[in-house]
């Protein structure tokens, strides 16, 4: 399974830690396949002791409004995570099946394998997330209270990860469709009297590129469903989590004087939170506009010959095809509760700035 294959051995290891990937490379027996799943046990069990001893320090503690916010993140994070751990055992088979079909497919394909190039995004979000990490002796209890407030993010954090991952590969193989559709578009409008057998080749490859289209999208949102539970319940975990970092720096300003220590530890958490929504978003968006440039091309490849008054069956058939194209466009939504592109963001932005306002009024 190459898309498994090209993680880098450090980061696998972390996605098998945390119960993502819990399935062999290759095939495997039974006997195999469950010990890939035990990998994530000790991180659970750590995370469920981390639960009832944090929760019982909070709830000895003073009642201050602060405490009782950090009380609910972390009930939030509590049912975050275990629904996110519910969900990473439930769709692994699921997941190997769907990841060996697109392992087919690319292996079929004629993909001409570049270097790969520094993505400097994910550069800065490992930074920042080194950076983020190296708060954590500061902590009170800082062996629990790290597992417990690290984890519900960094889970949700690596599952985005590795579907950025998938869509990465997915994007590949729709550049290469485009790439051969404005190959035969050109040829066709600099040669506009081609000979009939080639004619009858490129409308053939035409539809061929157009039914390798159709099954990449429905298989893209075949992934997409097994991760979209997570990101539901990730991004519920982000919302809680970044109002609860600004209202305590704020509670915090109006009691004690500003610490440069903390005002570092607040813009790192921030910055980590920004920089995740943004590359969640990232993925989805990027592929979502690379296949549905395809659909741009055909078409515009039908209407010149239409407006050339080359219009025949092959002709007829071609529409079809474009039409056929229109109604499979690819859409990224998350159980069909919001749209997965640059306007969740916004999304996001606007539902933390008013809740924030109505929690600083009362």
């Amino acid at each position: 399974m190459c898309i498994v294959e090209d993680i880098p051995l450090w980061l696998r290891t972390i996605y098998r830690l945390f119960g993502i990937i819990q399935f062999s490379c290759t095939q495997t027996s039974p006997f195999l396949s469950f010990f890939y799943r035990l990998h994530c046990v000790p991180v659970f069990l750590l995370y469920g002791y981390s639960c009832f001893s944090w929760l019982s320090f909070l709830l000895n503690i003073f009642d201050r409004k602060s405490v009782k916010i950090d009380t609910t993140v972390s009930f939030v994070g509590v049912l975050t995570t275990t629904t996110s751990m519910l969900i990473l055992v439930y769709r692994s088979n699921n997941l190997r099946s769907l990841l060996l079909k697109l392992d087919e497919i690319k292996r079929h394909s004629c993909v001409v394998t570049q270097k790969a190039k520094r993505d400097w995004f994910k550069i800065s979000m490992w930074i920042i997330t080194m950076l983020h990490l190296a708060f954590i002796p500061t902590l009170r209890q800082w062996l629990i209270s790290s597992v417990y407030y690290y984890m519900p993010p960094t889970i949700g954090f690596c599952d985005h990860l590795f579907l950025d991952k998938i869509l990465e590969c997915v994007r590949s193989e729709f550049v290469v469709i485009n790439q051969q559709v404005l190959r035969l578009r050109t040829r066709i409008r600099a040669n506009p009297h081609v000979k009939n057998k080639e004619t009858q080749s490129m409308y053939h490859l035409v539809e061929e590129l157009t039914l390798r289209h159709c099954d990449l999208v429905t298989l893209v949102l075949d992934i997409n469903k097994l991760f979209d539970l997570i990101t539901l319940s990730s991004m519920l975990t982000w919302f809680a989590y970044f109002v609860d970092v600004i209202y305590v720096f704020v509670d915090v300003l109006r009691r004690v004087t500003v610490r440069a220590d903390l005002v570092m530890f607040v813009g790192i958490n921030l910055a980590f939170m920004i920089l995740w929504l943004l590359i969640m978003v990232r993925g989805y968006s990027r592929t979502q506009q690379e296949a549905n440039k395809t659909v741009g091309f055909v078409h515009d490849l039908w209407n010149h010959l239409c407006k050339n008054k080359r219009v025949d069956r092959r002709v007829h058939h071609l529409e079809l095809v474009s039409v056929r194209l229109l109604n499979n466009k690819l859409y990224f939504s998350a159980r069909q509760f919001f749209s997965l592109d640059e306007s969740f963001c916004h999304l996001m932005i606007a539902t933390v700035v008013t809740y924030l306002v109505i929690l600083f009024q009362f």
